[in-house]
């Protein structure tokens, strides 16, 4: 890798004729954020998840289906507008912020969620049913169901409580999905 191996920060956005990246992404041990924006990716590599500087990763607007396991260092993640089904099932525990909005992700499992800070997810799912563990801490069983029943943000104040940020969806999905929920206990 050379000299690549001390970059630390790579731009390659506006790249249509990018299709996939190289395994030996991996190599860039130095690498802290990653900007592959409006690309015609399908895929990240596995290498990824070497990467124990990385950072950021910014994957926009590409055509990728699903994400590989990600580097314990990541704090921000910003995949909207891909062809997402679902997010790993485990997420870096110093991940902040995650946008994955408008991808056809149907299922969140509620705990990954609750060390983040910022959250924007697109759902696609009937109502709530597919929220399957208890709420993260501050948010209530409510509010994790209107999250899970359409177009989701929220943040965490300085005070670390969650906030809801849109708007809610009809009183009888609101009321379907709070029945639907079943806490666990820890």
């Amino acid at each position: 890798m050379g000299a690549w191996a001390q970059c630390e920060k790579l731009f390659l956005n506006d790249n249509p004729s990018l299709r996939t990246l190289p395994d030996s992404l991996g190599g860039m041990r130095s690498l802290q954020k990653l900007y592959v924006n409006s690309c015609r990716l399908t895929e990240i590599p596995g290498s990824l998840a070497e990467l124990l500087e990385l950072e950021e990763l910014y994957a926009a607007q590409n055509e990728i289906t699903s994400l590989p396991p990600l580097p314990p260092s990541l704090n921000k993640l910003h995949v909207p507008h891909n062809n997402l089904t679902s997010l790993p099932s485990k997420l870096p525990l110093g991940l902040e912020i995650l946008h994955c909005g408008s991808n056809a992700i149907s299922s969140v499992e509620v705990g990954l969620l609750s060390a983040l800070v910022e959250v924007s997810c697109d759902l696609v799912c009937d109502m709530c049913n597919r929220v399957r563990s208890r709420p993260p801490p501050g948010l209530s069983p409510t509010t994790a169901a209107l999250n899970a029943t359409r177009s989701t943000s929220f943040r965490r104040s300085r005070s670390r409580t969650l906030t809801h940020a849109s708007t809610p969806p009809r009183a009888s999905q609101a009321a379907a999905c709070v029945s639907s929920i079943s806490p666990t206990t820890h």
